[in-house]
């Protein structure tokens, strides 16, 4: 069985790193690997991992070194605070990388954007105290930007302003459902160590309109671990409302402009 897990490389006999995108577990050695080998759950964040890390080097050629040597810390850090094999740090460690990763590569795949296809708004009343003490109302969007990376893949990147200029802020890849896009990362309390899961759903419609949802469990935990981690207080991801082309919005270049500065923030 092969196995997507990036393994950095050090040659005694040339000067540059190498790095494989996998290796066979029949000549696993450590308990990491063999822990990685045995425990579906890890095969699987293993091979996401790997192909995130395999796209950002062909995305960031430039900046290729960085990450190889990114990617060696990482290596190294999992290698000594798991070498148990314990598959809850493995997660936990899997988790945050991947994250990393997928953040890295979305950004760097939506910043070399040519156009404004892709780019929608939402376009919503909100308010914040102003200087008097009171509260003001004004116009305000929530960008959602998608940018297609293979035929199952998308990197994402949603900016949500909600009152008093609280946030919502997430960045990543989504991957191809029946339908639909779906990302989907969880994160581990501090106190408990419990799995925190958050999930969002991108649906497209005619002309470029686009949703977003969260899908529904009990007492609504996906959606509160959403807020949690990626919002601020007075701020919501908007599930739901119908995120229009900035094309349809307003044609001119400047409304275009505007958008591409969100992108250039990221």
């Amino acid at each position: 069985m092969k196995l997507h897990t990036v393994a950095i490389l050090l040659s005694t006999s040339v000067a540059s790193s190498a790095w494989a995108a996998s290796f066979d577990c029949s000549e696993a050695q450590s308990r990491v690997e063999k822990s990685i080998c045995s425990t579906p759950a890890l095969n699987q964040l293993d091979a996401r991992m790997g192909y995130a890390w395999k796209k950002l080097l062909a995305a960031e050629g430039s900046n290729k070194q960085r990450y190889i040597k990114q990617q060696r810390e990482w290596l190294k850090e999992r290698n000594q605070e798991c070498s148990s094999g314990d598959k809850h740090c493995m997660e936990v460690s899997y988790h945050e990388q991947i994250r990393k990763l997928e953040r890295q590569l979305a950004i760097a795949i939506i910043q070399q954007r040519k156009s404004c296809n892709g780019i929608s708004e939402n376009p919503h009343l909100s308010s914040a105290i102003n200087e008097n003490g009171g509260w003001s109302t004004y116009v305000d969007s929530d960008t959602l930007i998608l940018d297609p990376l293979d035929d199952q893949h998308i990197a994402f990147s949603l900016s949500v302003s909600g009152e008093n200029t609280h946030m919502c802020n997430l960045t990543g890849i989504a991957s191809k459902k029946s339908g639909h896009y779906a990302w989907t990362t969880t994160h581990f309390a501090y106190d408990s160590g419990e799995a925190q899961r958050c999930t969002l759903r991108f649906h497209s419609w005619e002309h470029g309109y686009q949703t977003i949802s969260i899908p529904q469990n009990k007492d609504n935990i996906t959606a509160m671990n959403c807020h949690t981690y990626y919002c601020g207080m007075r701020a919501a991801i908007p599930e739901g409302d119908v995120f229009i082309p900035v094309s349809r919005l307003k044609g001119d270049d400047s409304y275009c402009k505007e958008s591409r500065e969100i992108v250039d923030e990221l």
